[in-house]
């Protein structure tokens, strides 16, 4: 009978441990979308704008990666990621600038907040989005 406790005890202990399947998708779903932000950044050959000093594209996802990547327990949502690594400075709180040809400079949380939503669009829509 000890044995069977024992068992018992040790399963349930280790089901708590173990992620929800919820959890993982969600987490997945969190991770394909901050990539895309990414990526987009990284294919736009915009200017970005952070302290005053103009970075490109490329720049600008790899510190906007770093950044998240210093963040990433705290990132829950894709308005967090935008928001704590794509949208201000840390050090001096200066908001973070984009200027692409077609537009004068924007701040880049409206920016990436428009793509978030034209990719949950599509994503609704059954679009396939790399």
């Amino acid at each position: 009978m000890y044995r069977i406790e024992h068992v018992l005890y040790v399963c349930i202990f280790a089901t708590l441990l173990l992620p929800s399947a919820e959890g993982a998708s969600s987490d997945d779903a969190l991770l394909r979308t901050i990539n895309h932000l990414l990526t987009y950044v990284e294919e736009s050959n915009c200017v970005f704008i952070r302290n005053g000093k103009e970075y490109t594209s490329k720049e600008a996802a790899q510190h906007i990666k770093t950044k998240n990547d210093a963040l990433t327990f705290d990132t829950k949502t894709p308005e967090e990621f935008i928001d704590r690594a794509a949208s201000k400075s840390m050090l001096s709180g200066q908001p973070y600038f984009v200027r692409c040809v077609d537009h004068s400079p924007v701040p880049s949380a409206d920016w990436l907040s428009k793509e978030l939503s034209n990719y949950r669009m599509a994503l609704h829509d059954g679009v396939f989005i790399k």
